[in-house]
């Protein structure tokens, strides 16, 4: 049976507000709870596109209250390393590639921040999807349980944190579960209407929230692991490979 899960990248108190709040008025008159990424301190300009919202931090926490997951996305969305961590072939990231001690430094300041704004967390979305094993024992250390992130089609346990897997951006059709990743600031109004005519052919039936998808059937991490490189060698290699052939077989 389908569960879709969507998710909400990039959220912060600059974002484009009138395309955040389309897509949450949408989702809230079909009753849809998504998980939303919030950056607790975002100092990303690319991120900061309107006046700051000086109801934000409350809106946010009414959202939580109306059954909607909050995670923390990174702390401040600020690339420094070039490190493209476990799984994504993005060649930057806030957390992979740092010390320990770096780390841990950062996701505490991160969660104490939203704490101290009313929103408790447990789950962790990483900027550009990229983290290490560092990150995953410092998220650990500081009382997180769960990453939405992964290349599988299925929930898996790692070094003590249950992963949720996210790797579609648009909804698809086969029977199984999958998160849907939308970034709002830059989502076109083709996202919104594709998803729109959904819900009013299909309904919610098919939606699921955060919390819902954690009790989904869970797979040994060895296979997980050899699924999501299987999936990354054929995303970024053989179909970047072929994508290629056929623009200079086009060209020519």
């Amino acid at each position: 049976m389908r569960k879709i899960l969507i998710r909400f990248d990039d959220i912060c108190p600059k974002m484009d507000h009138s395309k955040f709040d389309k897509f949450k008025d949408l989702f809230i008159k079909y009753n849809v709870h998504p998980i939303i990424g919030v950056v607790p301190d975002c100092k990303d300009n690319l991120l900061n596109i309107d006046d700051e919202d000086p109801l934000f931090w409350d809106k946010i926490k009414d959202l939580q209250k109306k059954g909607w997951t909050i995670a923390m996305h990174g702390c401040f969305h600020q690339y420094v390393t070039s490190s493209n961590g476990l799984l994504s072939n993005n060649k930057r990231s806030e957390f992979a590639g740092l010390s320990y001690e770096e780390q841990l430094k950062k996701i505490k300041y991160g969660s104490c921040l939203l704490k101290n704004k009313g929103i408790q967390v447990d789950v962790f979305m990483a900027p550009s999807h990229s983290y290490d094993k560092n990150t995953i024992k410092a998220l650990k250390a500081c009382g997180f349980k769960y990453i939405t992130d992964g290349l599988t089609n299925h929930l898996y346990e790692y070094l003590g944190m249950i992963f949720v897997p996210c790797k579609e951006s648009k909804l698809i059709k086969t029977n199984r579960f999958s998160t849907v990743c939308l970034h709002t600031n830059t989502a076109t109004n083709e996202r919104y209407l594709e998803i729109e005519n959904y819900l009013k052919k299909e309904g919610n039936t098919s939606f699921i929230d955060f919390y819902q998808a954690t009790e989904l059937k869970k797979k040994p991490y060895w296979l997980s692991r050899i699924e999501e490189l299987l999936f990354y060698v054929k995303k970024y290699y053989i179909i970047n490979f072929v994508y290629i052939l056929y623009k200079k077989v086009k060209k020519d």
